[in-house]
Formats: structure tokens, sequence, C-alpha cells
């Protein structure tokens, strides 16, 4: 005898609506156990980390937490940074005070360049540690070069608009404030 019941009689009809067919598909695979909270593996994850968290913070104060008195810069002092940013600011010949280089690492033609011409500008060459490179810049990507630069000389107002009422051309003043990024500035 069958355990199905005709479609005409009374009662429940025949199957479960796939209830029993999505219990048995389950919740995917088992996390690890260094990814669930409540594990062991999790607590000495965690505790792994911060250890090499702390290392890491003693390697970098050994290779350059203080800086030696030579390295710091002038009041209003500023560093650009970056094989591209430091030769584009010494062709156009943005007065510098000195170029920091990190002295076994890759060197290409783009830093020879700029050492070179700085150097003939008068600027002298500092060798500094990674560490201390890094320190400088606050951590930003150097590549290993970065110059000084002293403060730059802004114009004022009065002065810009002068000069575009002088000038022959239709004149375009843009104001920006707020933008930390070179790029958006760029695109501007």
């Amino acid at each position: 005898m069958s355990n199905h019941r005709p479609a005409n009689k009374k009662g429940p009809k025949v199957g479960s609506g796939g209830v029993r067919r999505r219990r048995l598909e389950g919740r995917g695979p088992t996390p690890k156990a260094e990814d669930r909270e409540y594990h062991v593996a999790h607590a000495k994850k965690k505790a792994r980390e911060a250890e090499e968290k702390r290392q890491e913070a003693i390697k970098l104060a050994r290779a350059g937490g203080k800086l030696p008195a030579y390295l710091k810069l002038e009041a209003g002092h500023e560093l650009i940074s970056g094989r591209n940013p430091v030769l584009e600011a010494v062709r156009a010949g943005v007065p510098l005070t000195r170029v920091f280089m990190v002295p076994g690492g890759t060197v290409d033609g783009r830093m020879e360049e700029a050492a070179r011409t700085a150097a003939g500008r008068g600027a002298p060459v500092v060798e500094v540690s990674r560490g201390h490179l890094d320190t400088m810049t606050e951590k930003a990507a150097h590549q290993g070069i970065a110059i000084e630069v002293p403060p730059y000389d802004y114009t004022d107002i009065d002065t810009v608009v002068s000069d575009i009422a002088e000038a022959d051309k239709t004149g375009l003043i843009l104001a920006l404030d707020s933008i930390t990024d070179p790029h958006n500035l760029g695109a501007v």
C-alpha cells in the first residue's frame, strides 16, 4: 500500500515543500579555527599579530625612529618624495635645499638625473637610511629619494587680479580648498 493520499482526500499534501532538502544543504564550509572568534586558535592568531606589530614598531624605531639633528628640516620647509615628483620639481627649477637618497637601493636614470641636476645647482646630496627617510616622509612612498624645499612664496589675490587685468588674454581664477590628493588637483 502506498503512503500517498489521493488528491481528492482531505489532509496534508504529499511532500515537505522542500523544507527537508533545504535543511540538508547546510551553511557552507566551516571557517578555519583561527577565524572563529570563540576558538582558542583565534586568540593565538590575535596574539601573534600583536607581537608582529610590536616587532615592526621596534624595527622602525631602531632604523630611524628618532632623526639625527642633521636630518631635521628647517622651519616651514617641506619634502617632495618619489622619483617622478622629485625629477619634475628639479626640472622645473623649484628651489631646493637638500637631496636625500637611500644608498644601495635601486637607482635609475630619473634618480641620477635629479641628484646630478640638484647637485649642479648647489644642493648637497645626503645619504640616509630607509628607516630615516620613512620617518621623514611619514611612511610615504618615497622610492628612495626626497628633496627638501623651502616654503612656497604665495602671491596675494590682489596681485593676481591686477596681473590678469593688465594681460591681453582672458584670465581664469580657480579657488580650491582642502585638496590633499595630487591626482584630484591634476584632474582639475
